[in-house]
This record gives structure tokens, sequence and C-alpha cells, in this order.
């Protein structure tokens, strides 16, 4: 049982220190950025073309639901003939 531990730990070993061993070829391979830049370029590009688009549809998704929230709030406090001093702490809270 010991000579098939040591026997692994050796195949381990060779095989490990094969990897680490190999020529350059990996290394150039993952330090070349040129696609990476390419594609981050192409997608900074694309999305400039719908900045404006999308921050005029968050605008609007942000400032609707307050303002019709805002009337809403005031028609309830019509109907029931709330005093100045009501509406405004409904507002404000």
């Amino acid at each position: 049982m010991n000579s098939v531990k040591l026997s692994v730990w050796l195949l381990f070993l060779m095989v490990t220190g094969a990897l680490f061993l190999q020529p350059g070829k990996a290394s150039v391979q993952l330090t070349h950025s040129g696609v990476m830049n390419q594609v981050a370029t192409m997608h900074f590009t694309e999305a400039q073309k719908w900045q404006v688009t999308m921050m005029n549809a968050a605008q609007f998704l942000f400032w609707t639901p307050g303002i019709i929230s805002l009337v809403w709030t005031g028609v309830q406090m019509a109907f029931r003939q709330a005093d100045p001093g009501e509406m405004t702490e409904c507002v404000v809270i």
C-alpha cells in the first residue's frame, strides 16, 4: 500500500513538473490581450449609442411612480377635505 502512495505521488510530481516546465507558448497566449481590447472597445462604442435612450428611460421609470403617488395622495386628501397641515404631513412622510 505504501508503494502505491509513493507511485501516485511520483506520478503527480512528474505531471506537475512537466506542466510547469513547458515552453512559454501558453504564457504568450495568456498575455496577448488584443482580442479582449477589441471586444471591450466594441462594447464601449455600442454602449455609447444607446446610453442616452437608457438614461431617459431610467429617469422616466424613476419619476413616474413618484408623481403618480403624489397625485393619488393629493386626490385622496381632497376627497377627505383634509386641512393643509395634514396634506403637508402626508407629502413629507
